[in-house]
């Protein structure tokens, strides 16, 4: 399958499961289709990057090497993405990426991550977003214990103002 069969079968593709699974079983014998999915979705002014995005993730969720080629470039777009599905998206990955046991991220790498996550609790995330966020800052504490005060205090603040979801992670991380 060509990049431009792969764009199409993203064009053509829904948001509901059924859809997504009969994608998913095509692209997953295309060799190069996270490839070719992680470009659709990192051009952020086409409108079917989002759902190259949901592709991507589902794509990778349990094979997180594939991600080795495209990681550093995948890290230093981050802040790119101001569309709040792929957002929730990236940061879920993110959250996959730190939890990996298959990938073995540099300090730099990391910092990236950490750095991201506390952009996203500062800014006018959607929940999902900075539930992720938090799952990477409590995973990387030992290692950024600065971030991490960091962090604790702005869900501290944000604590009271925020809806349920927010409060149960958030009370993960000031417990951490």
């Amino acid at each position: 399958m060509t990049k431009e069969e792969v764009y199409q079968l993203v064009c053509q593709t829904s948001i509901y499961v059924d859809s997504r699974h009969k994608t998913l079983v095509r692209l997953a014998r295309v060799k190069e289709a996270y490839i070719y999915l992680y470009e659709f979705m990192t051009n952020v002014e086409d409108k079917h990057h989002v759902m190259a995005s949901v592709l991507f993730e589902e794509l990778i969720r349990f094979d997180l090497l594939k991600m080795t080629s495209i990681l550093d470039d995948f890290l230093m777009r981050l802040d790119t993405y101001a569309n709040e599905s792929t957002k929730r998206l990236i940061s879920k990955i993110c959250r996959n990426i730190v939890y990996s046991k298959q990938l073995k991220l540099s300090k730099k790498q990391k910092q990236m991550l950490v750095g991201q996550a506390l952009d996203w609790l500062v800014s006018d995330s959607k929940v999902a977003t900075e539930a992720f966020a938090m799952d990477i800052i409590i995973r990387l504490k030992g290692e950024f214990a600065q971030e991490f005060t960091l962090a604790k205090g702005i869900v501290e603040k944000n604590y009271v103002s925020r809806s349920a979801a927010y409060q149960s992670k958030a009370k993960k991380l000031i417990s951490a």
